[in-house]
Parts: structure tokens; sequence; C-alpha cells
């Protein structure tokens, strides 16, 4: 009840966002979980979209939780896919999750925002999609659900958002763009759809293929720059990636996690869901313009040479934190509960612990006391205090104070956003930690336009 409590008492922050980018870091965080399930998560952007006056949390937090219900909704069908697109309608903004589940009854559409109406019965808490309802209300938005009983749904919310004008960017590079020419080689038409957009809508031309066959076919009619191709069908017909090649074309694999040992050093490789950044570094030469690929890594351009220790028991607030530390530079260790991480204190030494209040076990609370008892036993104590942050789900009137009183340093309320992530570790880890931004690994520097 807390976090829904949360979202309804917070006032929105309205900030110039990104919202592809914005939905694109959410789907990123997911793709652990869904690849876990066998689930297929894609997204599908609207290249056209301009940058909007929102609430950055509350938007990535209702994202977040429509996600993580779809993905549920699918994890025990054999072909489970998941969608989510963003786009614009007169003067509203949307976005929409679509699951091929089982869908929702008739009965049971109109208390699905209600708290405690689970889509997932006894295994939901029921307050994922009530928390959604709460946060979108409070930008002055709608949410609902279309839904056919067994043959999926579709979650979707709209808020009223002004554009922000914006003058042209130089490093879009028409000129350049225009003469290249791109094979994308795809048999899921949604992902299709994301590369066609993005493609042309900075300028290059794009061509589909549904099948290896029909893009050998293609490159024996026609001269391609850039090759994109999916790795479930190269990986279904390997010997294929000789004749893609032949032509002098430049192959990049789309990947949905690590590049298969069979295809390292062969090819260049872009991370699903392709980011419109990451693309353009892709077409563009790095040592003509070096802008487009700094713009990939400007979101995560502060980087902490630190070890982290994450003790938290919830496998998505996990699997968040650590997303986002790592892609900062951390070296992460993750933990279920307080006694796990006292143990993990013991066998290493780490710069910061991301200390959950509440876990199974030992709590938050008696785990920083334990550790804060263990250091003092140390002639120079002082030297081993390790910085542990509070994160918790209470955003209560005097919870930071109980947390300062374990001895805890300080304070992290959930969901807390990327900036105030960095505020902490910038605060706490001091500049000796902190370097130069490296460009994330989905995007190789080492490319040429041919």
């Amino acid at each position: 009840m807390d976090m829904l409590s949360y979202s309804k008492e917070r006032e929105p922050v309205f900030e110039a966002v990104d919202l592809n980018r914005l939905v694109a870091e959410v789907a990123e965080l997911m793709q652990p979980r869904a690849r876990e399930l066998k689930v297929r998560l894609d997204v599908e952007p609207d290249p056209s979209l301009p940058r909007t006056m929102v609430d950055p949390e509350a938007i990535h937090r209702a994202v977040l939780n429509v996600v993580t219900n779809a993905i549920d909704a699918v994890e025990e069908i054999e072909d489970g896919r998941v969608t989510v697109r963003v786009g614009v309608e007169g003067e509203e903004i949307f976005v929409a999750v679509v699951d091929n589940g089982i869908g929702i009854p008739e009965d049971r559409r109109d208390t699905i925002f209600q708290i405690f109406h689970s889509t997932k019965g006894s295994r939901g808490s029921g307050l994922g999609l009530a928390i959604c309802r709460e946060l979108v209300v409070m930008m002055g938005g709608q949410i609902g659900v279309d839904s056919e009983f067994g043959k999926g749904a579709c979650f979707w919310f709209t808020i009223e958002a002004a554009p922000v004008p914006r003058a042209p960017k130089a490093l879009l590079r028409d000129a350049d763009l225009a003469e290249i020419s791109v094979l994308g080689i795809d048999g899921n038409r949604t992902s299709q759809r994301v590369l066609e957009r993005y493609v042309t809508g900075i300028g290059a031309m794009y061509h589909p293929a549904t099948s290896l066959d029909a893009a050998v076919a293609m490159l024996g009619r026609q001269a391609f720059n850039v090759i994109f191709i999916d790795q479930r069908l190269l990986q279904q017909q390997p010997d294929q990636l000789v004749g893609l090649t032949a032509s002098g074309a430049r192959a990049v694999l789309l990947t949905s996690g690590d590049v298969p040992a069979e295809f390292v050093g062969k090819l260049s490789s872009l991370q699903k869901p392709v980011g419109r950044a990451a693309l353009r570094a892709s077409l563009l030469r790095d040592d003509i313009d070096r802008g487009v690929a700094d713009e990939v890594a400007f979101a995560f351009e502060e980087q902490f040479a630190a070890e982290i220790l994450i003790a938290e028991d919830n496998r998505i607030n996990q699997e968040f934190a650590k997303t986002l530390l790592e892609l900062h530079g951390c070296t992460v260790t993750v933990v279920d509960n307080g006694l796990q991480a006292l143990e993990a204190q013991r066998r290493k030494k780490f710069d910061i612990i991301f200390m959950d209040c509440q876990m199974p076990e030992m709590d938050g609370y008696e785990a920083t006391r334990r550790i804060r008892e263990e250091e003092s036993w140390l002639i120079n104590g002082a030297c081993c205090h390790v910085s542990i942050i509070a994160v918790t789900a209470n955003a209560m009137s005097g919870d930071r104070e109980n947390c300062l009183a374990a001895g805890m340093d300080d304070y992290l309320a959930k969901p807390f956003t990327r900036q105030e992530l960095v505020h902490m570790l910038t605060h706490w880890l001091g500049e000796e930690h902190t370097g130069e931004a490296p460009l994330p690994p989905s995007v190789n520097r080492e490319i040429s336009t041919r």
C-alpha cells in the first residue's frame, strides 16, 4: 500500500523527454526477464514523435508495470510475444502494450485497475495496474484495456503533452545518409516496421527481406551498403553468411542477447530493441561523425569504477538497479537478503551497498547494524567504513531518520530515477571513482560506410 500511496500523493514533475528513448530503456531493463521466460519483447516506436513535456519517473514506472504484467501473461505460452508501441494522436501521446496471452474476461475488465484485482490470480499482489492508473491520472491521462478473451490484450494509456520545439540537429547528416542503401533481414513484422521507420526516418533507403534466401536473391540484383540480419534466422542457416557478405556489404547482426560464438569477430552487432542513436552510429562512419556515437553514450556518460552490492529480494528491482549500475561502469554483486549481504561484505570490500529495508531472513536494518558492529572491531575501522544506502518503498515521514539511526549513510526512495541513482554514486564515491564514458557494447566503433 505504501507504493500506491506514494503514487497518489506525489506531484508530477514535467521534463522534456524523448519518449521513444525512455520506453526503449524500460524494454532493455526487462529483456533479461523476457529472455528467461522465452518471451519475445519488441518496441515499436514512432520516430516522428518530438521531445515531449511529461513526468519521466511516472511514465517509466507505468510502462515498467504494464510490461511486467504482459510478460507474466504470456510466460506459459510457447510463442509468447509482447510489443510496446509508442505514438501520437492529435494532442495526445500514447503507449500501448500488446500481448498474445489468454486475454481478460469481459466481467473482469471493469475491475482490473482496482487495488488487489490481479491479472495473475493468486500469484499477483493486485497493485501493479492500480499504481499505473494512479500515475496516469496524476498526469491528467486515461488508461484502459482492450481484450478479447483467448486472443490477447492491449493495455494502453494516453496523456495530453505539449511537444518541445527544437532546431534540426546537424548530426543527422542527411547528405551522408541519402546515399546509403540498407537491406533488413527479419521474419518478424514488428521488427521490420521498426527498422524501416528508423532507417527511412534518418534519410537512408530501406529494403526488407523476410528470409535469408530472399536476401541472397536481392543481393544478386542490387547493391547494398549495410545488411541487418536477425540472429535467429542466421543461426538456422549459418552457411548463408558467406553469400550475404560476398557482395562487400557490411553485415550487422541484430541480437537479443550475447553474440553466438560462431559469429564473434565475423560481423558487427546491435542489441534489440534497436535504438535510433545506435542505428545512426551503425550507418555513419565514426571518424566522420563521432558525435552520433557520443549521442548513444551521453545518457550514461557518468562512469564509476566501483564495486557495488545490491541487497534486494525482488527480482525485477534487482535487474533494474543492476542494469543501470553496470551501464554506469560499476561492477555489481546481487544478493537476496540481509544475511547474504552480511556474508558478501565479509568476503569482499564494496564501495557502496544499496540495502533494501524489508527482506526475508534478515532485513536491511539488522544487516546494517551487524556490518557497523563488525567494522567497529577493526583497529582502523574508519578506513573500512562502507557506504550503505537505504532503498525502501516506504515514503513515510520519519523513515529516513530510522534508516540513519540503523547506521545507514543515506536514503533512496522507490521508485528512483537514473538521475537520483547517479547523484548517490557521485556523492558517495567521489572523483577518484569517476572516469570517461566508454561506448556501450551494443555499438561497435570500428564501423565503416562503403
